[in-house]
Order: C-alpha cells, then sequence, then structure tokens
C-alpha cells in the first residue's frame, strides 16, 4: 500500500489515472455519491471506471454496511459516466448460495457452531455456483442477482 486516504476526498490532483476500479466499496460508504464525484474528479477524461456492488447479499460490516443497488439504481448513481456496459457479476445461483448458508447458519446463537454451519452448509452448496456461467447471460438475471458491475467512460 502506497496512499491511504478517504474515499470522499481522495488525494490525488485532479484528471490523474486512465482506470478507477472500485469493488466492493460503494456499499459500506455513507455518502456513495461524494465517493462517485472523486471518481469522477480523479479520472482523466477519456478515462475508464469499473465498479462492483452487491445487490441481493448479507449484510456485512467491515466496519459499516448501509445499502445495496439495484441495476439501475447502480446505472443511477454513475450516471455522470458514460456507460459502456452494466450487468451481473455474481448471478442467482451465487445469491441463492449465500442466502442458504446464512440460512443454515442462522439456526445456532453460538459463534463457533454459527460458522461451522456456514461452512458445511458452503461446501454442500458450492458446486450450484457454476450455473451461474449460464444464467448471468440470462435478460433477467439483474433481478436477483449477488453483484452487479458497471463500466463507464468519462
Amino acid at each position: 500500500v502506497n496512499v491511504v486516504g478517504n474515499g470522499e476526498y481522495l488525494p490525488f490532483l485532479d484528471e490523474t489515472f486512465n482506470l478507477i476500479i472500485n469493488q466492493a466499496v460503494l456499499e459500506h460508504a455513507k455518502r456513495p455519491s461524494r465517493i462517485v464525484k472523486e471518481m469522477n474528479r480523479v479520472l482523466k477524461r477519456g478515462g475508464y471506471v469499473y465498479v462492483e456492488c452487491p445487490f441481493l447479499q448479507e449484510y456485512h460490516a467491515y466496519p459499516l454496511d448501509f445499502q445495496r443497488y439495484t441495476l439501475s439504481g447502480l446505472e443511477s448513481l454513475l450516471s455522470s459516466f458514460r456507460k459502456i456496459d452494466s450487468g451481473v457479476c455474481a448471478g442467482p445461483s451465487a445469491t441463492f448460495g449465500r442466502v442458504f448458508r446464512e440460512y443454515v447458519a442462522s439456526f445456532s446463537d453460538n459463534l463457533y457452531i454459527h460458522q461451522i454451519l456456514k461452512i458445511l452448509a458452503g461446501w454442500i452448496i458450492f458446486p450450484i455456483r457454476y450455473l451461474d456461467l449460464y444464467l448471468n447471460k440470462k435478460k433477467y438475471a439483474h433481478v436477483i442477482a449477488m453483484g452487479l458491475y458497471y463500466i463507464g467512460k468519462k
């Protein structure tokens, strides 16, 4: 790590980067629009932005977890960029697997047993994720996708 900073006030000059990759960050931000504004500021004209965000995913505070995005919500948040592509990066099968893991684990209040149940359920359900190789390309995959992506250009 060469630079540590706050996404709402990036420690870089205007139009510094040709590419910005933002993965699994915006759901943890109190003001995601401020982060998008900063990304726009530090991105060079003609530069690209790649963003991934969860849609149907369990609460995962580290340290905080504030929101989820639909595909149209993500596109709206990033409307200051010209959309090149958007879609599903973790599909319906991934959603099913994560929900199943959390469901099974919820039967125990004991943290140790909770984690063991989650691991066991994950091993049982894991092969189903390969169905996303097919499902992610389907027209309505975004309706129950675990994660979404957006590619834009300034």
